[in-house]
């Protein structure tokens, strides 16, 4: 059976897409980790970005992560490798990712 999964947010850079996913079609008992994943699409790949830490406050959110650390707002996204290279997204409507980035989606979440 194929994963199941809904984008929660969604931006896009020419560099690629980073998605907030949320699973479907696991128990409703299934721990946070498991569940929900933000998700760097490349043209070819699929990286599972692992939380370390959050912080929210009404206005900005900051993300940390093993692998990159992100900065979000209602207007625009930066991710931050830990390599140094940065990538500035912009918000983008769930329902525009293309096919193709869903195609890779499913296989990596399989």
């Amino acid at each position: 059976m194929l994963p199941v999964y809904e984008i929660l947010s969604l931006f896009h850079s020419p560099e690629g897409h980073l998605a907030e996913i949320r699973r479907l079609d696991l128990p409703s008992n299934a721990p946070r980790y498991r569940v929900h994943h933000w998700l760097w699409i490349a043209q070819h790949s699929v990286t599972t970005l692992q939380s370390v830490d959050a912080i929210t406050s009404h206005s900005k959110q900051h993300q940390c992560f093993e692998e990159a650390s992100l900065s979000l707002d209602r207007e625009r996204a930066h991710l931050r490798w830990c390599s140094g290279e940065e990538v500035g997204l912009v918000p983008a409507a769930p329902d525009t990712l293309p096919a193709r980035k869903h195609s890779l989606i499913l296989d990596h979440l399989s």
